[in-house]
């Protein structure tokens, strides 16, 4: 009799066991657990616990612009999955049929056309809506319709594949680029194989396609098959177990990350902006040469930094070595201008700090990215540039 009592005690508890694990993965799964998480770690300013964008945000409502998609010309884009694209915030960022950014000023009635290109800058990251980014701006600045040709962390080699790609006609194009170009490759690229210009991630994917080189679906074990496939269904479990496993590696990550997002950059250096340099100028050429043929100006902007004034802010000192360099060369003699200080004479060249909420007093939201009031100080400066021509 307690033999019986023993094997049903264990036999419902093994029922009770089976049917919590059964909650747990619903519950991760349903409430998505796995973006809960990672939204909460994607903006170090804070910028949305203000009333910056109209309301608080429970989250920062670009996070999800944060997570890349592979993509047949670009390499990487942003999400373009309707589940992916549903859950981003329509208040903030909206997208046009390509997946480039929504320009809600184009109008049927201005004639002339431009193309905007560059990263995260130029893409709008952080401006509180779709009419506050700089290509937006711009349109109502200048009268010219400028679709958004840009996505976040794209460097120069990107751009050039984007413009290759283009089949409209266009008056302008203008780059408003250089950061990524140069952080990119101070913490991607440098001391390796790859290439000067090669996109962000790169080296990640191209780790994944050789392991998986050596061998075939067919050679893979059944536990491997298995793991696939619950990875698949339920990826939220599957990220929560090994976030919990390696929880303590992914802080000092995390601690690494807030340090590069506080502009401690790598070690670049003099020699490293002359490789810089040398790669984002041939990808202009090129990018000029596409547009000069479409009876096209191309317009360079060497987008504005931010200096800290610290003993560790090694980042504004090498991209002004490589804008310098950038700005010696013949190409250069023509069409590209220097941002770099744009807004010290504004007054404005702060950081914003969630302390003081001082969103509407500067113009920077971390070393690159921009508040609205940097995007339209920015907008009316290349207006002024473009309504020259």
């Amino acid at each position: 009799m307690n033999k019986i009592k023993i094997v049903g005690y264990f036999f419902i508890t093994s029922i009770y066991l089976f049917l919590s694990l059964i909650l747990v993965v619903f519950f991760l799964e349903f409430f998505n657990i796995k973006d809960k998480i990672l939204l909460k770690k994607t903006d170090p300013a804070l910028l949305h616990q203000t009333d910056y964008y109209g309301e608080k945000k429970k989250v920062n409502p670009y996070a999800k612009i944060n997570k890349k998609e592979l993509h047949p010309y670009y390499l990487f884009f942003v999400p373009s999955k309707e589940i992916d694209n549903n859950e981003i915030d329509k208040t903030v960022i909206n997208f046009n049929k390509d997946y480039f950014r929504y320009n809600p000023s184009l109008k049927k009635d201005f004639q002339k056309k431009g193309i905007f290109l560059g990263g995260s800058t130029a893409f709008g990251y952080y401006a509180s809506n779709d009419s506050k980014t700089p290509a937006a701006l711009l349109t109502e600045k200048t009268n010219v319709n400028f679709s958004n040709l840009n996505s976040p962390s794209w460097n120069s080699h990107q751009e050039l594949l984007a413009i290759a790609k283009y089949s409209l006609d266009y008056d302008y194009s203008v780059s408003l680029t250089g950061s990524n170009d140069i952080t990119i490759y101070c913490r991607y690229n440098k001391n390796t194989d790859l290439y000067p210009d090669t996109p962000e991630s790169y080296k990640y994917l191209k780790k994944i396609v050789n392991d998986w080189s050596y061998f075939h679906l067919s050679q893979i074990d059944f536990i491997e098959l298995v793991k696939i496939y619950i990875t698949k269904k339920v990826p939220n479990t599957v990220f929560m177990l090994s976030y919990l496993k390696n929880y303590k590696e992914i802080k000092k990550k995390e601690n690494k990350r807030i340090l590069e997002y506080n502009d401690k950059d790598d070690d670049c250096n003099k020699g490293d902006a002359k490789i810089i340099a040398e790669s984002f100028i041939k990808n202009q050429k090129k990018i000029r040469d596409i547009s000069e043929a479409k009876n096209s100006k191309h317009i360079i902007i060497l987008q504005p930094f931010l200096n800290l004034e610290s003993n560790d802010q090694d980042y504004y000192f090498i991209a002004k070595e490589v804008y310098d360099l950038i700005l010696k060369t013949d190409f250069c003699k023509k069409d590209c201008y220097n941002f770099m200080d744009l807004f010290e004479e504004y007054k404005l060249n702060k950081k914003f700090n969630s302390i003081n909420n001082n969103y509407d007093k500067v113009a920077f939201v971390d070393t690159v990215h921009l508040t609205d009031i940097g995007n339209e100080i920015l907008a009316k400066k290349i207006s002024s540039i473009i309504n020259k021509k």
